[in-house]
């Protein structure tokens, strides 16, 4: 089996993407990365918009199909907002359920598309070009992997928040008590010094000569 030419771009650009987001730091931000997923998605679904206009605008579905890709493309950007704002987890969350119920929408349209290049007539009004119609399911595909990513990101995210860092436990340093000394005895031969130290108690004795 041969992988198209799109098939081969979207994997390289994968993995520099890849690269990009990994490089520097095994710890990159988890919302960095959502920002950067994000706009891509909403560039993913641009192009997919500008296909379905040119090959789907005389199907019976074409302002229904339309509607969930501009929807994906609305939920994306918000994402991209949100994402500057580090409280918005369940935001994203809810957002991309959103985007995940969009998708199997297209999805669903896509198989549909792909069942008509079999079965569409020589009709210049009716034939559906089959490979418009592979060209927008290899670019779904990549926003369905774009959005995949996005959810791991998501749930990487909802681990972290479950299992945050714990704080560094410093022993507070004693309080300085000084000593006192209370009670000297002289019996004519020995002085007596008796110590009060906290909880310590004890005597020391000098002998005169």
């Amino acid at each position: 089996m041969t992988l198209s030419h799109l098939k081969v771009a979207t994997l390289f650009s994968t993995f520099f993407a890849f690269l990009t987001m990994t490089a520097g730091s095994a710890k990159a931000d988890h919302f960095d990365i959502m920002h950067s997923y994000a706009k891509t998605l909403e560039s993913q679904a641009e192009r997919i918009e500008r296909d379905v206009n040119s090959l789907c605008s005389h199907l019976p579905f074409y302002r229904d199909f339309k509607a969930d890709v501009r929807e994906m493309e609305r939920l994306a950007d918000h994402i991209h907002d949100i994402t500057h704002d580090k409280a918005s987890l369940r935001h994203i969350e809810s957002d991309l359920r959103d985007l995940d119920a969009r998708f199997h929408e297209i999805e669903a349209v896509a198989e549909q598309l792909r069942r008509m290049t079999r079965t569409s007539s020589d009709c210049r009004h009716n034939r559906i070009d089959e490979y418009q119609v592979r060209r927008l399911n290899d670019r779904i595909n990549e926003m369905g992997g774009t959005l995949h990513a996005m959810q791991d990101t998501v749930r990487a995210m909802q681990r972290a928040c479950d299992h945050p860092r714990p704080i560094e436990y410093i022993p507070a340093r004693p309080a300085y008590r000084p000593r006192t000394s209370v009670g000297v005895h002289y019996d004519g031969r020995n002085i007596t010094v008796p110590v009060h130290h906290e909880r310590n108690r004890f005597s020391f004795s000098i002998q005169v000569r």
